[in-house]
Formats: C-alpha cells, sequence, structure tokens
C-alpha cells in the first residue's frame, strides 16, 4: 500500500502515446482506447500489488444459445496508509459468444472505472484536445536534476553549432520535462546562445 499524496501524483502524469490504441468505431470514426492488461499493469504500478481490489457482478446476462448481451459493473476498491479505502464504480457492455461477451463487460466496466482515477488510466482520452497524452513527464525532483545537466551541458558549448547540437541530441529529454522546465530550458539555451555572441 501507497501514501495518497505519491499516488495523486502519479494519476496526475500524462497518459503515454504508446500505449494508445485505436479501432474503427461506428459511422466510420476511429476510437481511442486501452487494453486491459495494460490498465492492470498500471493499477500495480501506481497503487501497488495490494493497494487495490476489484468486485465483480453481473448485472443482466440474455440471449439465445451460445450468444448473449451481457451488462456488468466492477467495483474498484483502493487501499492506503493514510486515509481510509476509496471506492470507484462503472459499468460495461458485452456482446456475442456468451463466454467472450462477459469478458467483454468485465474489461469494460474494469476500465471505465479505473479511467475515473487519473489521466494514465484512461482519463486523458477523454479530452478531446489530448493534453495529457504524450511524452511521459518527470517529477519536479528528476525534472530539476535533468535540468541542472542540461545547464552545464549547454554552458561547456564553445560556438553556437555545439550548443544547437547539443539541443538536438538532448531534445528527447527535454521532451519528458513539466511545462515550467521547458520554459527553464529554452531560457538557458537562449542565455547561453547570447553570450556566444559576445
Amino acid at each position: 500500500m501507497k501514501n495518497l499524496i505519491d499516488v495523486v501524483k502519479e494519476l496526475e502524469k500524462n497518459l503515454e502515446t504508446k500505449y494508445v490504441k485505436q479501432r474503427k468505431g461506428a459511422h466510420g470514426m476511429t476510437l481511442d482506447y486501452l487494453e486491459g492488461w495494460h490498465v492492470i499493469t498500471e493499477m500495480n504500478r501506481i497503487f501497488g500489488h495490494d493497494g487495490w481490489g476489484q468486485t465483480i457482478k453481473i448485472n443482466h446476462s440474455s440471449g439465445e444459445g451460445r450468444t448473449c448481451s451481457v451488462i456488468a459493473s466492477v467495483k474498484l476498491t483502493l487501499y492506503f496508509r493514510d486515509h481510509d479505502p476509496i471506492e470507484r464504480e462503472d459499468v460495461g457492455f458485452g456482446n456475442g459468444d456468451m463466454e467472450l461477451a462477459h469478458k467483454e463487460a468485465i474489461t469494460d466496466a474494469f476500465k471505465r472505472a479505473a479511467r475515473t482515477l487519473g489521466y494514465p488510466l484512461g482519463l486523458a482520452l477523454y479530452d478531446k484536445e489530448k493534453l495529457k497524452v504524450g511524452e511521459p513527464t518527470l517529477s519536479k525532483k528528476d525534472a530539476r536534476v535533468v535540468f541542472g545537466t542540461l545547464e552545464q551541458v549547454f554552458r561547456m558549448a564553445t560556438s553556437k553549432e555545439d550548443l544547437k547540437q547539443c539541443a538536438k541530441e538532448n531534445s528527447e529529454v527535454v521532451k519528458t520535462l513539466p511545462e515550467d522546465w521547458k520554459q527553464h530550458v529554452r531560457e538557458e539555451y537562449t542565455k547561453c546562445m547570447e553570450a556566444l555572441d559576445k
């Protein structure tokens, strides 16, 4: 189990682009989604293996033969060292072969309940502008360390070409910084560029 404040920090981070899958929806639309295994992996990473549990209920099942429609609900319970348990619940739908319909409904309900918890668990996909879908975001502590390293490297450049090359080589690292630290990097780059003019 983890402390609530540490979990909240994780839930505010970006949903990494590489985990977003796409499928065709109704009327030719393309829909973004997360795979069930990934959401379980993220729940374990963020809350800890002992920090969450789920209760599954089949609310409705109907059909003929082996084909059916299923509505399921999943309640997630989150456990913390320093806070009372928190619960989230949602419903999901499955249709088709009996076994697959049940699995689909349960996975759908699980993912819908999990998304209410934060961006990396699917909430980011519900923002039309996808502002929290992108490169992973470093913590402020790690961002400070990365910025300090970049600052030193920028100041060691002996020419504008060296500085430009350095910025290019570190562009992927800069993408992982929170927006305020990206601004600090831009300001330091400008300052070093101006110093090389003198």
